[in-house]
C-alpha cells in the first residue's frame, strides 16, 4: 500500500514531466510518419482522452483527499495518455509551420490548464480540494485547447489563408479605432473652441 509521501512525489513528477511537454511543443522534434500513419487521426482521439482525464482529477480532489494508491494510479494513468498526445501534436506540428502554430496554440491550452490542477494538488500537498474556481478555469483551458485541436486547418494553404485573414481583421479592427478616436478628438476639438458641428 503506498504511503502519502509516495503519492505527492509521483505529482512532482508529473509537473516536472509536464512542463518538458509544454517546452517540447516550441522546438518539436521534426518526425516522418510510417507508411500507413496518419498522424491528425492518432491526435484526436488523444486530445479527447486528456480533455476527459482534466475533469477526473477534478472529480478525485474536487472534495476529498483520495487514497494514495488512487491517485497514484490516475497519474500513472494519466501521464500515458499525456505522453503519446506530446508525442502525436510534434507528429501534426511536423507537417508545416502553420501547423506549428495551430498545434502549439491548442496543445498549450490543454496541457497548462491540467498542469494548473496539478500545481494546486503538489503546492497544497494533496490536503486540500481543489475548488470550482480553479476546476472550471483550468478544465475549461483544456477544452478549449480540445476544440482548437478539431478545427486545425485541412491544409498548409487553408492554414495561411486563415492566418491572413485573421490578421486582416485584427488591422480592420485597428483602423476603426484609429477612426473613432480622431473623429472623437475632432469632436472634442470643435467643442472647445465653440465649432459644435451642425
Amino acid at each position: 500500500m503506498a504511503t502519502q509521501k509516495e503519492a505527492l512525489a509521483e505529482y512532482k513528477t508529473l509537473l516536472a514531466n509536464l512542463d518538458k511537454k509544454l517546452e517540447s511543443l516550441k522546438k518539436p522534434e521534426r518526425y516522418r510518419p510510417k507508411p500507413g500513419e496518419d498522424p491528425r487521426a492518432s491526435l484526436l482521439p488523444l486530445a479527447e482522452m486528456v480533455n476527459h482525464d482534466s475533469s477526473k482529477f477534478a472529480m478525485m480532489f474536487g472534495k476529498d483527499v483520495p487514497k494514495p494508491d488512487d491517485s497514484i494510479g490516475l497519474a500513472k494513468f494519466v501521464w500515458k495518455n499525456v505522453d503519446q498526445f506530446s508525442a502525436w501534436c510534434c507528429a501534426v506540428q511536423s507537417e508545416s509551420p502553420v501547423m506549428k502554430r495551430e498545434v502549439e496554440v491548442a496543445a498549450t491550452s490543454m496541457l497548462t490548464g491540467m498542469r494548473n490542477i496539478i500545481k494546486f494538488i503538489v503546492d497544497n500537498k494533496m490536503q486540500k480540494a481543489v475548488g470550482p474556481q480553479l476546476v472550471g478555469e483550468a478544465c475549461g483551458q483544456v477544452m478549449m485547447g480540445n476544440e482548437k485541436l478539431k478545427k486545425l486547418s485541412k491544409t498548409e494553404a487553408s492554414g495561411v489563408q486563415k492566418e491572413v485573414l485573421q490578421s486582416a481583421a485584427a488591422v480592420k479592427t485597428v483602423v476603426s479605432d484609429v477612426k473613432d478616436m480622431l473623429s472623437n478628438s475632432a469632436a472634442h476639438a470643435m467643442e472647445d473652441l465653440g465649432l459644435e458641428e451642425g
